[in-house]
């Protein structure tokens, strides 16, 4: 008996697509265009379909019940049916069967983005939004699990996926002139963010950090901004995630911190696992420009456990404890997992730099106040005065190893560490010694960076730290303002709704304002 030109099953399926083509619902051909293995598996049409289709050209058959008024369309839905056929319940039975698996969706996607790409393809949005989800976690997937140093799946997944990217921009909509825009109103921009989080994904795993900005820069020129609050909330929360992963990466810790919060203010209070994510580094921002977690932001449910690693650090930063940072840091002490939590989250080195400064000054504020009885009990005119010995005192002690019991000593240092054997790397924290000259350095750092209002003035008993009568050491966070990048920018970083009020009072002067570098201060323990 001949086989009859159609399969029943097919055909009914070609006519649910042809009807939400003319229809232009994209949502239902999304529904249609099945692309996860497991809900293909799951589906009994679906199945029954794949075992129609087994040595069956479905080529002709798909031309008759669509029609050649639009090619395109047709070789999208041929391709889809050829990756259809290739599913099998065995796809994630080995890394062979996953990559076979793969570069069949890769070959729809090649298929799929011309055509998403014509002027047509708006039709392809909700299909685009899914395969682009499926293919960024399979490819980073795949490589995880091949242990493949280059990581080619995730490099092929970052050029299929530009390419649609791109492909949305060009969309020109006039969304925004409707009395009330829709999502839908955009065209296939409704496309653009959900592929950019994608891109990030991949950009964050692959250490190409770097070509977030050109994403950045591309979403910006489209005016999407204006109109991101169309986008759904987890979309808007992924972004923004990765918006100030991103400023925190460049530096600009001012923007980061917003934009953290604005992702912490969208994530779902119920989401721990995501909300967690962010506010590992909306806390790092925070306390790099002079901001401490608060007791209530430390007991919500998602931040269980991150006192117990930025607490310490906060700690430090307050008394100026270089030691203790340290330990904060697992630079030093028993507990080595700090360490390797600061560097599995990538801010060990962000850390570690940026905080130093901060040590500084809090080091400074406190050899004022353990010394300011004695100005108290003798009533001077004029301003406050330090001498810079009692620093280089408690700095020696603060730098070096843990040896002495009573930290609060201050006056001649003769014997501290002349003695001592204290190693050779000079690299290492147990082999510097702290001079004048090295404090003389920080604290030139510190007051032209407006950290510290004062000078110094040269005295017969050696340099004096001369401090301002009023706000010596005025609030970090009023002094920080960060170097915008233009063309790194995408949207205005003004969210103040979050745990750390983000809004940043823009620094007055010169000195104070820039991104704080200790480039141009001498190392501790460098002799000459």
């Amino acid at each position: 008996m001949p086989r009859p030109s159609t399969s029943p099953l097919l055909a009914q399926f070609l006519q649910t697509v042809s009807n939400a083509r003319n229809h232009q619902n994209h949502e239902q051909l999304s529904r249609c265009l099945l692309l996860s293995p497991a809900s293909l598996l799951r589906s009994p049409p679906m199945n029954t379909l794949v075992a129609e289709l087994r040595g069956y050209n479905h080529k002709n058959s798909v031309e008759r019940a669509l029609g050649q008024d639009w090619p395109g369309f047709v070789d999208v839905i041929v391709a889809y049916l050829e990756y259809v056929k290739s599913v099998h319940p065995g796809v994630n039975s080995s890394i062979e069967d996953m990559l076979a698996w793969f570069y069949n969706l890769k070959e729809f996607m090649g298929v799929l983005n011309p055509v998403f790409n014509s002027v047509q393809g708006t039709i392809f949005v909700s299909v685009i939004k899914t395969a682009s989800a499926l293919f960024a976690s399979s490819a980073l997937r795949i490589d995880a699990l091949s242990k493949e140093p280059r990581c080619p799946c995730s490099e092929a997944a970052m050029n299929v996926l530009l390419r649609s990217f791109n492909s949305t921009l060009g969309e020109r909509t006039i969304a925004t002139a409707a009395p009330a825009p829709t999502l839908q109103a955009l065209g296939k921009k409704a496309a653009t963010i959900r592929l950019a989080n994608d891109l990030f994904k991949l950009y964050f795993k692959m250490n190409q950090i770097r070509l977030c900005a050109t994403i950045h820069s591309n979403i910006k020129t489209a005016s999407i901004p204006s109109y991101l609050y169309l986008y759904p909330k987890s979309e808007q929360c992924t972004y923004n995630y990765y918006h100030g992963r991103h400023y925190f990466y460049a530096d600009q810790f001012v923007n980061a911190l917003s934009t953290l919060e604005r992702a912490y203010a969208l994530a779902r209070p119920r989401d721990h696992q995501q909300r967690k994510m962010i506010a590992r580094y909306m806390i790092a921002a925070a306390m790099i420009l002079g901001k401490f977690p608060s007791d209530a932001l430390l007991a919500r449910p998602e931040c269980a456990g991150l006192g117990d690693m930025f607490l310490p650090i906060c700690h430090a930063i307050r008394l100026g404890d270089f030691r203790g940072f340290r330990r904060a840091l697992g630079d030093e002490g028993p507990d080595s997992d700090r360490k390797q939590f600061w560097v599995r989250t990538e801010l060990y080195l962000t850390l570690k730099l940026r905080c130093e400064i901060l040590l500084w000054r809090g080091l400074v504020r406190r050899a004022f106040l353990l010394t300011r009885s004695e100005q108290t009990g003798v009533r001077k005119k004029g301003p406050p005065t330090l001498d810079m010995r009692h620093i280089l005192v408690l700095a020696g002690f603060l730098h070096g190893p843990e040896r002495v019991e009573n930290p609060l000593f201050l006056g001649d240092d003769e014997d501290s560490d002349t003695d001592s054997n204290l190693g050779d790397d000079e690299t290492s924290y147990y082999g510097l010694r702290v001079e004048m000259v090295d404090v003389e350095c920080a604290i030139i750092s510190l007051l032209d960076q407006g950290f510290i209002k004062g000078y110094i003035a040269r005295q017969s008993s050696g340099p004096v730290l001369v401090l301002g009568k009023s706000d010596a050491f005025p609030p970090v966070a009023e002094l920080y303002r960060e170097e915008r990048y233009t063309e790194e920018d995408v949207m205005e970083s003004d969210y103040e709704g979050g745990p750390f009020g983000a809004h940043m009072a823009p620094a007055s002067g010169s000195g104070g304002g820039n991104v704080v570098r200790l480039s141009g201060v001498k190392p501790i323990g460098f002799k000459g």
